[in-house]
């Protein structure tokens, strides 16, 4: 078979996992406990956190607004 599905209520893997291809997660809410390292860029709601700009920036200890 080309792929397996695996059906539980509940899914402990403990050790390392490496993955090679591309990981899809489907409906529901993702949460992560610790760091994450990111080797690339990552985007929200078509936002990327590397590239995005800000307007209204001024010297100083003022805030930006809101990526464009």
């Amino acid at each position: 078979s080309s792929q397996i599905t695996l059906q539980a209520p509940a899914i402990y893997l403990t050790g390392n996992v490496t993955i090679t291809g591309s990981l899809t997660q489907g409906n529901g809410t993702t949460s992560m406990t610790g760091d994450v390292s990111v080797n690339g860029d990552v985007n929200a709601n078509g936002i990327s956190l590397t590239q995005h700009q800000h307007g209204g920036v001024q010297p100083g200890g003022g805030t930006t607004s809101t990526p464009v």
